[in-house]
C-alpha cells in the first residue's frame, strides 16, 4: 500500500498534466491540427504521469492512477460520472500495469530497479508506454457499449495512440531536463 503522501503526488501530478493538456496544448492543438483535435491530444501528458507512476510503484500505484482519472474527469473536463465509466478507467488505470507485466514476462526487467544504470532504461519506459497505450486501446474498443469509440474508431485509436507516446516522450525529457538541473546547483 502506497503513502498517502505518494498518492497525493500521482493525483495532483496526473491532475496537472491534464490541466496542461486541456487549457494549453488543446486549444494550440485545435488551431494547427483542428480535425485530430476532434479524436483527442496529440500530447496527452497524463499518459506519462500514469506510466511513470505504474514503473516505479507497480501494482500499488493502479488505484492513485484510478483516484486521477475519476478527479480528472468532474474537475478538468467537467463531466459527471456515469456507472459506464468506471470500466473505462478502469481499463486505463491497469493498462501500463499490464504492459510492464507482459514485459516482465518476455525476459525485459521494465519495472523500476534501484540499481539499474543500463541506457536501455528510457528505451524500455517508452516501449512499456507504446504497450500500455496499445492495451489501453484495445481493452477500450473491447468495452461493451456505447463508448467513445464509434463509427471513427481508426482514427481516435491512432489520435489515442500517437498522443499518448507523445505526451510519454514529453514527460520524460522535461524530467530528463529537471533532473539534470538539480544536479548542476551548486
Amino acid at each position: 500500500m502506497l503513502k498517502l503522501k505518494t498518492i497525493a503526488e500521482i493525483v495532483l501530478c496526473y491532475v496537472a498534466a491534464a490541466i496542461v493538456v486541456s487549457e494549453v496544448l488543446m486549444p494550440i492543438q485545435a488551431m494547427l491540427v483542428p480535425e485530430a483535435a476532434q479524436q483527442g491530444s496529440l500530447c496527452y501528458l497524463p499518459h506519462g504521469v500514469r506510466v511513470i507512476a505504474i514503473w516505479f510503484y507497480r501494482e500499488k500505484a493502479v488505484p492513485a492512477v484510478f483516484l486521477a482519472q475519476l478527479l480528472t474527469t468532474q474537475l478538468v473536463y467537467g463531466k459527471s460520472l456515469s456507472f459506464d465509466a468506471i470500466p473505462q478507467m478502469l481499463v486505463s488505470a491497469f493498462a501500463a500495469y499490464v504492459a510492464f507485466a507482459i514485459l516482465a514476462l518476455c525476459g525485459r526487467g521494465a519495472f523500476f530497479v534501484a540499481q539499474r544504470r543500463d541506457g536501455k532504461l528510457y528505451r524500455d519506459l517508452l516501449t512499456a508506454g507504446l504497450l500500455a497505450s496499445l492495451v489501453n486501446a484495445t481493452g477500450l474498443i473491447l468495452l461493451p457499449g456505447d463508448n467513445l469509440y464509434s463509427d471513427l474508431l481508426l482514427p481516435t485509436t491512432v489520435t489515442h495512440v500517437i498522443g499518448d507516446n507523445i505526451g510519454l516522450l514529453t514527460l520524460l525529457l522535461m524530467l530528463m531536463v529537471f533532473f539534470r538541473m538539480q544536479r548542476l546547483r551548486p
